[in-house]
């Protein structure tokens, strides 16, 4: 689903409106199992060559570079990239996911972590991605799916809600923020997998973040409890990417065995 925007690259862009004022439990829990979850689907070794597109201010990127692989970081905005130099470990490049400025075969892995739906076309972002990969090598993309449990759940209890005037003016949960272009969910994504890679394994990362009230119960229980109940619907998520509020997928080339 496309919005009715032009093509045109943000090169200003910043992540100041991602991260709210006060972050609740559900989402410390799942920004931080998003992060874990992609690391684990990386599977990055010493002396491996790592693509993070869309890699922001470098944090994913300096955290596979410590595991001793070899990363770099490609990202359009240059606000974005100023903020990444101070991790040193990590060689920068600005650009966009449709025209990567590397040779084909070159890396072991490329990861693209909830940054596929900012990109104008993201199949041919696809395509790009998997031309510069090893034979052998990996993709890995992660992102938010805008029509998961917490999506479908807090869609219905708006109907209700707004009767009393409830939420009036706000974007709501299931709607895409306004620097995304495209709307992925379940279905979405593996069709669009499907048409260029073999998808390997899908998992889902947490459930119900950003329902309604949910983030402002959790803040009132001890954080042993909270934490508790987050692991438990984060392991029924890994089972049920179609729900979850994240989808993390790695992925091969389609003529690999």
């Amino acid at each position: 689903m496309t919005s009715e925007k032009q093509p045109r690259v943000d090169t200003k862009w910043d992540d100041s409106d991602v991260v709210p004022d006060v972050i609740c439990p559900d989402t410390a829990y799942v920004f931080d199992r998003m992060t874990q979850a992609t690391h684990d689907a990386v599977d990055a070794k010493h002396g491996m060559l790592i693509l993070d597109v869309g890699c922001g201010i470098g944090a994913d990127a300096g955290e596979l570079a410590r595991l001793g692989a070899i990363v770099i970081g490609l990202d359009p905005s240059e606000m974005m990239l100023d903020r990444a130099r101070d991790t040193q470990s990590i060689a920068l490049v600005q650009g966009i996911g449709e025209h990567l400025p590397f040779r084909s075969g070159l890396f072991d892995r490329i990861v693209c972590k909830g940054a596929l739906d900012h990109f104008f076309n993201p199949l041919t972002t696809l395509k790009e991605m998997m031309r510069l990969l090893k034979s052998n090598g990996r993709l890995v993309i992660s992102i938010a799916n805008y029509d998961s449990l917490s999506c479908k759940l807090g869609h219905a209890l708006h109907k209700v809600l707004k009767l009393f005037d409830w939420g009036r003016g706000k974007r709501m949960m299931w709607q895409i923020p306004p620097d995304h272009v495209y709307k992925f969910d379940h279905a979405f994504l593996k069709a669009l997998l499907n048409r260029v890679v073999r998808i390997e394994k899908m998992a889902g990362v947490s459930l119900l973040w950003g329902l309604p009230h949910w983030g402002l119960l959790l803040s009132k229980l001890p954080r042993k409890l909270s934490w508790s109940a987050l692991t438990v619907l984060d392991r029924l998520a890994s089972r049920l990417p179609v729900l979850s509020d994240v989808m993390v997928v790695r992925c091969c080339s389609p003529e690999r065995d």
